[in-house]
């Protein structure tokens, strides 16, 4: 007969491990009549590529020397008492199985993804309107990572930036990683307005790429 948590057990079930809100956290709880009961959180079964996943495996009633953790899609790497860092080898699904002493070998599952696309700014804006001082001012584009409490950069590759004004022919000009070149830079100085400026072909690196992808394009009227 398998017994439910007790409270105690089950607020330990809600850890967050160590800076990231993707960890994934197990607790096991041992009686004498149902070797094992596990508890893993849901819609937080997510690891990323090219970072660290930082997790924790909590077993109880197994003597540490007899504890065997086994991967499947991911190497483990450990950080201290009950905390990994998970680096994923095969996109798609991964596995983590648990066994040792008398606790059956338990099989937790993930999903492995990509990482997914940043946003793309000029200053703090990603397009729209914006003053002759404010566009001047700026000495490049770059690509934060958007709501995700995670360590990870991913790095501007190129860019192309277009000058369409009223009085002239569109200039265009290739721009390599993210502050401006100075053919670039020569094409932001000349800003008047009534100006419009887009950034496009914009491609940039995220961890676990093994090519460049392409974002979206910026396009600012200038004001």
């Amino acid at each position: 007969m398998i017994k439910r948590l007790s409270v105690p057990l089950l607020r330990a079930c809600a850890w967050f491990c160590g800076g990231i809100s993707l960890a994934a956290v197990f607790a096991f709880a041992f009686r004498q009549e149902a070797p094992v009961f596990a508890i893993g959180l849901e819609k937080m079964n997510v690891l990323y590529a090219g970072v660290d996943n930082p997790l924790s495996i909590v077993v109880q009633g197994v003597p540490d020397e007899q504890v065997r953790i086994e991967t499947q899609g991911i190497s483990l790497q450990k950080q201290g008492e009950h905390l990994y860092n998970a680096r994923i080898t095969t996109m798609g699904s991964a596995a983590i199985i648990v066994s040792g002493g008398d606790l059956p070998p338990t099989n937790f599952t993930f999903r492995t993804k990509a990482f997914p696309d940043p946003g793309v700014y000029l200053g703090s804006k990603s397009g729209g309107k914006m003053g002759v001082g404010e566009f001047r001012a700026q000495y490049g584009i770059y690509a934060p990572i958007l709501n995700m409490d995670i360590d990870a950069n991913c790095e501007m590759i190129s860019y192309q930036l277009t000058r369409i004004s009223g009085t002239n022919d569109p200039v265009t000009r290739q721009n390599i990683g993210a502050r401006y070149n100075p053919e670039v830079y020569k094409l932001v100085e000349q800003v008047t307005s009534g100006d419009t400026y887009i950034f496009e072909d914009i491609k940039v690196r995220c961890p676990g790429d093994v090519h460049s992808r392409q974002l979206g394009s910026m396009v600012f009227k200038i004001k």
